[in-house]
């Protein structure tokens, strides 16, 4: 897990001259607004407050439309995380919607494998395969993500004929393939 820190500046006077100058000096850090946006959305998102994380996340907007994101694929896929645990399609083809409306869908494998997960979590297996099927990329996390959706809503001949698929297409599996 990686940690980011905010850039920060600190308002010093250019001399230490006149210690009371120093005494006077305002030494509590400045964040740069845009560095740090994505921190309280995320920490939103792991406390499980649907409503707040939107909230945040239509701060974060720009005036085009654009997100201003330190690590956008970070931040989507814990709001992403979020519908799938509380089980909220409506909210996560909302999210799935700005994905696309700013590209990070067709580029981002691994957000589109959250997208999988999400639907499947969320009981929508139909928009599950869109997705799966809409990859021009998958790695073995999307292949277990989309057999583990037909697997949790009882599909599992699709995800036995899945998981063929899969191996006639030559994904190597892990060992933690089987656990």
């Amino acid at each position: 897990m990686s940690t980011s820190i905010p850039h920060c500046y600190y308002n010093i006077p250019r001399t230490f001259a006149h210690h009371q100058t120093l005494n006077k000096t305002d030494l509590s850090p400045k964040f740069c607004k845009d560095s740090i946006k994505s921190f309280p959305l995320k920490e939103t998102c792991k406390k499980g407050n649907l409503k707040e994380a939107f909230a945040s996340l239509t701060a974060l907007s720009s005036d085009d439309g654009s997100y201003r994101l330190v690590n956008p694929e970070e931040v989507y896929a814990s709001i992403l995380e979020l519908c799938a645990t509380k089980k909220v399609v409506v909210q996560g083809q909302q999210i799935h919607a700005r994905l696309i409306k700013s590209n990070l869908e067709l580029d981002s494998v691994f957000l589109s494998t959250k997208l999988v997960f999400m639907y499947s979590k969320c009981g929508s297996i139909l928009d599950a395969e869109k997705v799966f099927d809409q990859m021009h990329e998958r790695t073995i996390f999307t292949w277990n993500a989309m057999i583990g959706a037909y697997v949790s809503n009882g599909e599992s001949l699709r995800a036995l004929d899945l998981y063929r698929r899969m191996r006639v297409s030559g994904v190597p599996f892990d060992s933690f393939y089987f656990s």
